[in-house]
């Protein structure tokens, strides 16, 4: 090029130089942009429209009762939605989606002929066991979305105390709320990536994170017993026409639940179904004034500080006494003079009330406080109500005569079953135990309800003398229609009138809480019925036929699991002859017959067995026992194995 042209064009090359100098400049900047300083959110973005990160559902933990049997279950199901824009085989697809909805394959065709659309359910919570062949079919158009449902087996059974889950396999009431945060475990996650065509890939290096499954549940409730307990609630409430009931079955000796029932209940497998008033586990969350079963407490207080001797009598003004110018109390029936066992026995207001006149106040709230009424028993529950009683400094110049026969104080069904159980183990207050063990993903048992003593409430001597009054209240008294002829029952009935709008009004909460068999102690049991409204509305009339029946059919569980009719109720006080005939009568309907492998000529080995299984031994053979001491067997006579016949007595001795 000629130095004039270079002259010439110089201009024009430097402009060119400097365009192509800057474009490539912004080519490097930009370059730099994207490969250090946005590298990590463009990465991100790539990753999203080609990698989809899916969860993997963690699997629910399950609840099971003391003995390992299964109450709650996870049930897989699906759903099943289509792209049409995708689908590659319609005629199949919709030929197998009729057979698991009501809709033909001519509906189902046209619908996932939809071009417009990109996303339609078909078939939604499909259980897996029919769907099978719908999730081996392979189509690109076809959406499988897999759901973990919760199953139970037992319908309204437990279900107050279970609880349920609701669509989010969250747990909403219940212990599946309680104790969500060890049900529920954490899901784990898989990435799925994509081609460019918007296909699912996956492939052995894409990351993945496993699910942990959720913790199992252990608890302290007997399946049969539980049912035992709902079946005789609910005759109850039929036979009396009443609103409602609740009952509580627990050991004395550990404090442990093993039943608790609140009727009327719900199942949990129809959550459009679900009543507002039936979820809560009324034995735990709902107090109520306790009447006479409150009783005990003035009797311990009375007892503990020797005010009085048990045959000391009391004259009850023949059945009405005017505490004040504008209360007057009455008892049931006009009575004259009783002592003060007999006071409790026939569940006299005005007596206890004279008895307990006696006392300070403080007196009175201190024995209440020792059996726990008026704080909340910690159980392992939700929404536990700690009752009502009042501080000794509101208490009003009627208020101890009141809270002496049940009034002016309100307790919970878990409370009162406690406090009868501190009297039926010899004067020790138990912490419940509802929850015994939860089991790990390793399969580890973790201990959660320990057995611990809150207290002692009273002395022994104190506790026997009171124990021996609720005997005589179940063999003659106002609760003898809980009375099991051989066996020893003791209990108290209450009858409370209900408050309305500050009102007594003639509607009654009916109770009776006893324990079984009281010499040898395993079973305390509080049964509450709400409003019963024919066939009597007392707590000896509607409650203590339950508690016998319930008893009854326990009694008879370590019978095979054969559970039996209730018994009929027993006439009151019946004559030596009467109750030798009950008892015969009783034995025959609640003993099996005993299995022909079973020699009966033969004494059976009793020894180390609590009372009440012995007599399950002896009585299969026809053997009458004869009792020495208290506690389980040591020794027997016949000696075991020894030949008898049908009518053979035996002499049997226990020992603590």
């Amino acid at each position: 090029m000629s130095l004039n042209a270079y002259k010439r064009y110089r201009q024009r090359m430097v402009i060119l130089l400097v365009i192509c100098g800057m474009g490539w400049a912004a080519i490097a900047i930009q370059l730099f942009r994207i490969q250090i300083l946005d590298r990590y959110r463009l990465k991100n973005k790539i990753t999203q429209q080609f990698v989809n990160k899916k969860p993997i559902k963690a699997m629910r933990g399950n609840f099971y009762d003391r003995n390992g049997r299964q109450l709650t279950q996870n049930v897989m199901h699906y759903s099943f939605a289509v792209n049409p824009n995708k689908v590659e085989h319609p005629q199949q697809l919709s030929s197998l989606l009729a057979q698991l909805t009501a809709k033909t394959k001519r509906e189902i065709l046209k619908k996932i002929s939809d071009k417009g659309k990109s996303f339609i359910y078909v078939a939604r919570n499909i259980p897996k066991q029919d769907c099978e062949i719908l999730l081996n079919f392979q189509d690109d158009g076809l959406i499988k979305e897999p759901n973990i449902r919760r199953y139970y087996p037992y319908g309204e059974i437990a279900a107050p105390l279970i609880g349920l889950v609701g669509t989010d396999n969250k747990g909403k009431t219940g212990e599946e709320y309680y104790l969500d945060h060890e049900l529920a475990g954490q899901d784990g996650w898989m990435v799925v990536g994509a081609d460019g065509l918007g296909k699912a890939r996956m492939r052995g290096d894409f990351p993945r994170e496993e699910p942990t499954n959720g913790k199992d549940i252990f608890l302290s409730i007997e399946l049969d017993m539980q049912i035992i307990l709902e079946q005789e609630l609910k005759n109850a409430i039929a036979k009396h026409e009443a609103n409602g009931a609740m009952g509580i079955l627990l050991d004395p000796n550990s404090g442990e639940i093993l039943a608790i029932a609140s009727l009327p209940s719900f199942n949990p497998n129809r959550l459009d179904q679900l009543p507002d008033n039936s979820l809560v586990l009324s034995p735990v969350s709902s107090a109520f004034e306790p009447g006479s079963t409150f009783k005990i407490v003035s009797a311990t207080a009375a007892l503990e500080k020797a005010i009085i001797q048990p045959d000391e009598k009391i004259y009850c003004e023949n059945g009405s006494y005017k505490l004040t110018s504008t209360v007057t109390v009455t008892d049931w029936k006009p009575f004259k003079f009783l002592s003060f066992r007999e006071i409790i026995q026939e569940s006299s207001n005005i007596g206890v009330i004279k008895v307990i006149s006696r006392l300070e106040p403080m007196d009175l709230y201190m024995a209440a406080r020792a059996y726990g009424f008026g704080e909340r028993t910690g159980v392992n529950y939700q929404g536990e109500s700690d009752g009502l009683l009042k501080n000794i400094s509101e208490w009003s110049g009627v208020t101890q005569s009141e809270v002496s026969i049940g009034y002016e104080v309100s307790v919970t069904g878990l409370q009162l079953a406690l406090a009868y159980g501190a009297i039926a183990n010899g004067g020790y207050l138990m912490e419940p135990v509802l929850v015994r063990y939860i089991r790990d993903q390793e399969d580890r048992f973790l201990k959660v309800d320990n057995v611990d003593v809150v207290r002692k409430v009273a002395s022994s001597q104190s506790i026997e003398t009171l124990t021996g009054m609720l005997e005589d209240v179940v063999s003659q008294g106002t609760g003898h229609a809980a009375n099991i002829p051989l066996l020893r029952v003791a209990g108290k009935s209450g009858t409370a009138k209900k408050l309305v709008n500050g009102q007594y009004v003639s509607r009654y909460i009916a109770s009776f809480v006893s324990f079984f068999p009281s010499d040898d102690p395993a079973y305390v049991l509080a049964v509450i019925v709400d409003n019963p409204r024919r066939g009597g509305y007392t707590g000896g009339m509607v409650a203590a036929p339950v508690c016998q029946n319930v008893f009854s059919r326990i009694y008879n569980l370590d019978q095979d699991n054969i559970i039996l009719e209730p018994v009929p109720e027993s006439p009151r006080a019946p004559e030596p002859e009467q109750k030798i005939m009950m008892a015969a009568n009783l034995l025959s309907s609640i003993i099996p017959v005993a299995k022909s492998q079973i020699e009966t000529n033969r004494m059976p080995d009793v020894r180390g067995l609590s009372k009440i299984k012995a007599l399950q031994a002896l009585s299969t053979v026809g053997v009458t026992p004869r009792w020495v001491g208290s506690g389980r067997v040591v020794r027997q006579v016949p000696a075991p194995n020894e030949s008898i016949h049908s009518r053979t007595n035996c002499m049997v001795y226990l020992s603590e």
